[in-house]
């Protein structure tokens, strides 16, 4: 008949469409999340003032993942006039600064960053609340971590009793070997 339209496919080209169509191509992930929590006073950090950091907890992890997402929630109240804020990056050390580069430090080493100028005083409380999440795809371009290796919540900001820091940080995972 005119006007039909007819399409020939190799054995092969057919399997491979066929696996793509019921995704038995793709490779099952089982994603984990594990939880970091933080709840401080600005009195809490030590000489950390941007573009220095201070680490204030840590995560370890006990076997080799795939850093498939990760999520930073935080609340800040600044009463000071230098910045504060709260990072979420690989963990490199106590105090770091992000201002200088190294063959062991990175910009890519810093996942996510929350900054706020001052955003109240000791009477009036307006705090800056905000989400972030960045999210890989792909077995390439997922983070791949280590066992040993550890993620870090950084803080920077003055040493005030008045400026309060609260965060939850999720890391969605996946073993590198399901």
């Amino acid at each position: 008949m005119a006007g039909e339209l007819q399409l020939s496919f190799s054995d092969a080209e057919l399997a491979r469409l066929a696996s793509a169509v019921s995704g038995a191509s793709q490779v099952s992930r089982l994603i984990e999340t594990r939880v970091m929590t933080l709840d401080f006073l600005g009195s809490a950090i030590v000489s950390a003032q941007f573009p220095v950091l201070q680490r204030m907890s840590a995560y370890e992890f006990s076997q080799d993942y795939y850093l498939v997402a990760s999520t930073l929630s935080c609340s800040i109240v600044n009463t000071s006039t230098p910045v504060a804020g709260l990072f979420l990056a690989r963990d490199l050390g106590a105090i770091i600064n992000i201002g200088q580069t190294s063959e062991s430090q990175t910009a890519s080493d810093v996942f996510i960053s929350q900054l706020t100028h001052q955003n109240s005083t000791p009477t009036t409380i307006a705090p800056l609340s905000r989400t972030n999440t960045i999210a890989f795809g792909g077995d390439t371009q997922f983070i791949r971590v280590q066992a040993g290796t550890r993620i870090a919540l950084y803080a920077c900001g003055t040493s005030d009793a008045n400026n309060l820091y609260t965060a939850v940080a999720n890391l969605h995972i996946t073993p590198i070997r399901p």
